[in-house]
């Protein structure tokens, strides 16, 4: 079979990457004819590239520059068609998967009509650990709902997205983020970060309250504070031009994890690390129902959380990872 995946597949995103990757290499597994389709809405791909490069400070720029090449090089590890700004030019396909990542987010300022399946070309579609993000609404654009239920399966990440899609009368089935799918090479991961004794921070906004309980922990512990992928003047290190392989070391060899982000959560649990999530609306339909589903609300932080419990709540990961190998295997 000619299968293609369409998903958020070439973003400068360290998440993005690795389920894309991830799921990739799972469906290759079993099909050699394997592909991802190379399709972005253009509005999309401008604000990524804006987001990026579109700066006043020159080494921001250059930094940015840097990660991206990083980036490119690492996705020439996954099979795509030739790029295109129009979902009626992709190719025909006998299976294709959309999903995972934020694909059915209506709350998106870009067209992402194509994820829906139309203007695709296929025999049958599906779509894995696809989510809505922080939509929380029935879908109302009729075209779309009927894109839905041309569907032959349909399996979402979050509780939220199984609600919405119950909502338009289909019946959904909860699967995990394909990156607990599938382990990453060793031998993409084996190098040993130069830094150690750490408190890695990984987030993309970080409250005042957020740097004052990191700081008096790391200070009390006598850790470095390396902030990854995102620049904050108050921490000990940044590294901003890394990519995914280099990102998941630095997660593996840290002491302690604090972070804001879907991925960031899912490879903690993944190499057992101890770590807190700051909660923020956007995310809180992401992470709610995966924390609910591997007993670890405690790992959950707000503004007015008990900070006392840092450090002191061991994560028991014998129990986490048993919940995790049989929903593995359901996925």
């Amino acid at each position: 079979m000619r299968i293609g995946i369409l998903t958020f597949h070439d973003g400068i995103n360290f998440g993005a990457f690795l389920q894309v990757y991830s799921l990739y290499n799972i469906v290759k597994k079993y099909n050699s004819d394997t592909e991802i389709i190379n399709y972005k809405d253009y509005l999309h791909w401008k604000s990524e590239y804006r987001f990026f490069l579109f700066h006043k400070n020159p080494i921001t720029i250059f930094n940015a520059i840097i990660k991206i090449f990083k980036f490119k090089r690492v996705q020439r590890l996954i099979k795509k068609s030739n790029f295109t700004f129009s979902a009626s030019k992709t190719k025909y396909y006998d299976l294709i998967i959309v999903g995972s990542d934020e694909i059915w987010n209506l709350n998106s300022s870009f067209d992402i009509s194509a994820y829906f399946g139309k203007g695709l070309h296929y025999s049958k579609i599906v779509s894995y650990a696809a989510s809505f993000g922080n939509y929380k609404y029935a879908v109302q654009d009729l075209e779309l709902i009927n894109c839905l239920r041309s569907f032959s399966n349909i399996s979402v990440r979050d509780k939220n997205s199984y609600n919405i899609i119950q909502l338009n009368q289909l019946n959904p089935t909860l699967v995990l983020d394909p990156t607990f799918l599938f382990d990453v090479p060793k031998r993409y991961i084996n190098k040993i970060p130069k830094y150690n004794n750490y408190i890695l921070v990984y987030m993309a906004d970080c409250p005042d309250y957020c740097i004052n309980i990191i700081k008096n922990f790391a200070k009390k512990q006598n850790k470095k504070v390396i902030s990854i992928g995102y620049y904050y003047k108050w921490c000990d290190i940044n590294l901003i031009k890394i990519q995914p392989f280099e990102w998941i070391e630095y997660i593996i060899n840290a002491d302690m994890v604090f972070t804001t982000m879907f991925h960031g959560s899912v490879f903690s649990i993944k190499y057992e690390k101890e770590f807190y999530v700051f909660l923020e609306e956007y995310r809180i339909n992401k992470l709610i129902d995966m924390f609910e589903r591997f007993g670890l609300m405690d790992r959950l932080l707000n503004e007015s959380s008990d900070f006392s419990i840092i450090g002191n709540n061991k994560i028991d990961y014998d129990r986490v990872r048993k919940i995790i190998e049989l929903e593995r295997q359901s996925s």
